[in-house]
C-alpha cells in the first residue's frame, strides 16, 4: 500500500481544521511599544554594586560611559572578556516585536513592522571596526512581524 495518498489526505484534513489565531484586525492594530533599557532601568536588580548604580544615575557620565561601567561591573573576569558570561548574558536577552535601535522595519500587504537582525556572533570581539571570530562561532538572530487582517470579509467566509 502506498503511503503518499494517505499522507496527502492527513495533511489536507489537518490544514482545513487548523485555525490561525496570530493576527490583529486592522481596526485593532497599533505598532509595537518601545521597551525600556534594562541596564538603566534595572541596574539595582542586576546585582551591581550600589555605588555603580548611583554613579550612572548622577548624570556625570554619557549614556555609553554609564553602560560600559555597568557592563564592566557585571563581568566576572577582571583580566579580560569572559566569553561564557557574555554568551549567557546575550542568550537571556528577550526581544519584543519592537525592533532593536537602528533596525529598519518593513511592511508589505498584511505584514507590518517586520524586522530581522543578527544580534550576536559568539564568541566574537569588536576591535578597530572589525569583528573577530573563530570557526566555532554561532550566529544568533531575532525577528518579529505583525500579521494584520483588513476589516472586510475574507474569501471563503467572514472575518470574526
Amino acid at each position: 500500500m502506498e503511503l503518499r495518498p494517505i499522507l496527502v489526505l492527513l495533511l489536507a484534513s489537518t490544514s482545513l481544521a487548523y485555525n490561525y489565531h496570530d493576527y490583529v484586525k486592522e481596526s485593532n492594530y497599533h505598532g509595537p511599544a518601545l521597551v525600556n533599557d534594562s541596564l538603566f532601568d534595572d541596574c539595582r536588580s542586576l546585582n551591581v554594586p550600589e555605588i555603580i548604580c548611583n554613579t550612572t544615575e548622577s548624570g556625570n557620565l554619557t549614556r555609553d560611559q554609564a553602560k560600559r561601567l555597568i557592563l564592566d561591573s557585571l563581568n566576572p573576569s577582571l583580566s579580560g572578556l569572559d566569553y561564557g558570561f557574555v554568551g549567557g548574558w546575550n542568550n537571556k536577552v528577550v526581544f519584543s516585536k519592537y525592533p532593536p535601535v537602528g533596525v529598519q522595519t518593513y511592511r508589505s500587504g498584511s505584514i507590518r513592522d517586520a524586522w530581522v537582525k543578527i544580534v550576536s556572533l559568539q564568541p566574537s570581539m569588536r576591535s578597530v571596526n572589525r569583528t573577530l571570530l573563530n570557526q566555532t562561532g554561532l550566529i544568533r538572530s531575532e525577528y518579529a512581524f505583525t500579521f494584520v487582517l483588513p476589516n472586510k470579509p475574507a474569501p471563503g467566509g467572514p472575518v470574526s
